[in-house]
């Protein structure tokens, strides 16, 4: 990468001020590489700000003072420059409304997927300068991650392939659309979410796509319940936190959806009535997140035989330690009702003092 290092600011402006006194008299900002004029050399002057600009690297308030003179261009655009790349790109996120690219795209002769990746690997390795880093954040939905990136392109493929086929219900396990293997990454999301390690609201941002499924045993009513009544037997309760799997089952999740099918009126009236009908079932779980914690705290109970965990462990995701702690402070403080005591009393090993 090239370094510009900055005149200092008198030397710039009396540069700045040549290049105005030179146009002036010749009509023109296109000064010859060998020209010197009013002391300064101008030429180089003139083909080193040209250079930087192409760069990425010329600071903009000197763009701006450049772009005043009259008659004054940065020069035919240079393929292979930086600022050709970042052109080329804003001129696609103008068109799409977003940077992300698939793999293949190109814009004014420039490869834009491989263009974005490595200024991602430039800025990781600490390459870029500030203002292409400024440049760069400024255009829509730019993210330096990388793993964020591979989302969003895997989320871009899927939309153009909505748009040609108005669904992903067409997409299996080899689908490619252009170079990019869509039905491998899509089946990825699948594994990731069945592991309860994909993020909620990148569920939801697969959910909001035409003709998405979980796959037959995440959307099958009849699995989902199964599962759950076995959840039920081991837990004692239907209330699974919402990245639990069990059985290899998403159940957490599939409970969220038979819940927000509840709420939208779209679960049959038998069907609620079976899960309202199960132990521990509750239709808004985030209206009583100290019932949450119980439960947490239940199944501890159910796993290990005591409701003593330490500090840091955890429950299907859930932070049951710093839970139990919050619940032993409020006691102490006569902040913890005698009912939710009671219940806390009640669980085998349970200890008020840490």
């Amino acid at each position: 990468m090239r370094v510009s290092v900055p005149d200092t600011a008198p030397h710039w402006n009396d540069a700045l001020a040549a290049l105005q006194r030179y146009q002036s008299q010749r009509g023109t900002t296109d000064v010859g590489p060998n020209i010197r004029a009013y002391g300064i050399d101008l030429g180089k002057w003139v083909a080193r700000c040209r250079d930087e600009y192409w760069d990425g690297i010329l600071d903009l308030d000197r763009i701006a003072g450049l772009d005043a003179v009259t008659g004054w261009h940065w020069g035919p655009p240079r393929p292979g420059s930086w600022r050709h790349g970042h052109q080329a790109l804003a001129t696609y996120a103008r068109r799409s409304g977003t940077t992300r690219v698939l793999a293949g795209t190109v814009v004014d002769g420039v490869d834009l997927h491989a263009w974005v990746t490595a200024q991602r690997q430039a800025y990781t390795g600490l390459e870029l300068s500030a203002l292409q880093i400024r440049l760069l954040a400024a255009l829509p939905e730019w993210d330096w991650d990388i793993e964020t990136a591979r989302w969003d392109h895997g989320i871009a493929a899927a939309t153009a392939w909505i748009a040609e086929h108005h669904t992903l219900a067409s997409v299996h396990r080899d689908t490619r659309l252009a170079d990019y293997p869509l039905g491998q990454w899509l089946h990825r999301c699948r594994e990731d979410f069945r592991a309860g390690t994909l993020p909620a609201d990148r569920v939801a941002e697969l959910e909001a796509l035409p003709g998405w499924s979980w796959g037959r045993h995440h959307d099958s009513w009849e699995e989902g319940l199964r599962v759950l009544r076995a959840y039920l037997a081991e837990t004692g309760h239907a209330c699974p936190p919402q990245k639990t799997v069990f059985d290899g089952h998403p159940i957490g999740w599939w409970v969220t959806h038979r819940r927000r099918e509840h709420r939208n009126g779209t679960l049959p009236v038998d069907r609620a009535a079976l899960l309202a009908a199960l132990p521990g079932w509750r239709w808004t779980p985030t209206q009583d997140r100290w019932q949450e914690g119980l439960d947490a705290l239940t199944t501890y109970v159910s796993r290990y035989g005591a409701a003593t965990p330490g500090r840091g462990d955890t429950v299907d995701g859930y932070p049951l330690g710093a839970w139990v702690n919050t619940q032993k402070s409020a006691h102490k403080a006569g902040r913890l009702s005698a009912d939710r005591a009671a219940k806390l009393a009640a669980l085998p090993g349970w200890r008020w003092r840490t």
